[in-house]
Order: structure tokens, then C-alpha cells, then sequence
């Protein structure tokens, strides 16, 4: 995966903070294989230190990822979607 595509995916991440619980699309396409690592990144970000490039992750954070092949797509053709679902700690 392109540094680019990670951008994306942190941006994805810190926008997805500012309106929980909703879903949000990381820019661009992915291969299913780049789709699914971002996709598990997003979900384990919490369990690796508090910072993923450049994102502040706060303990007890949790997030949510899903990778959709669209109808009638390859899947050279994937789009990651990201959720952060909140932290026990009410000010994050």
C-alpha cells in the first residue's frame, strides 16, 4: 500500500472521530489484499501504541472497519469503510 493510501486511511480515521458511529469512506481504491490490511489496521489501532502515523490513539478507543467490493467491480476495485464507535473516557 502507498504512503498515500495510509494518509487516507488516517484521515479517514481522524474524520470519522468528529461524527461517531457513522461510516466513513477512506479515499481511493484498494486491492482486496491492501483493502483487508487496512481494514484490520483500523480495527487493531488501539492495541498497537497510541500513535498511527501521526494519528493519537487514546486508550480504550474503539473502531470498526469493513472493505466492500462494489457490484460488478474487481477486486483490484475495493473501498474501505471506517467507524470509530467512541471511548469509555466521555471527553474523547
Amino acid at each position: 500500500m502507498s504512503s498515500r493510501a495510509r494518509s487516507a486511511l488516517v484521515v479517514a480515521l481522524e474524520e470519522s472521530r468528529t461524527k461517531p458511529r457513522e461510516w466513513r469512506r477512506v479515499d481511493g481504491t484498494h486491492t482486496y489484499s491492501s483493502a483487508v490490511t487496512d481494514a484490520a489496521r483500523a480495527r487493531s489501532v488501539h492495541q498497537r501504541g497510541n500513535i498511527l502515523r501521526g494519528l493519537v490513539i487514546e486508550p480504550g478507543e474503539a473502531w470498526d472497519a469493513r472493505v466492500v467490493v462494489p457490484p460488478g467491480r474487481s477486486l483490484n476495485d475495493c473501498a474501505v469503510w471506517v467507524m470509530y464507535l467512541g471511548s469509555p473516557d466521555p471527553s474523547h
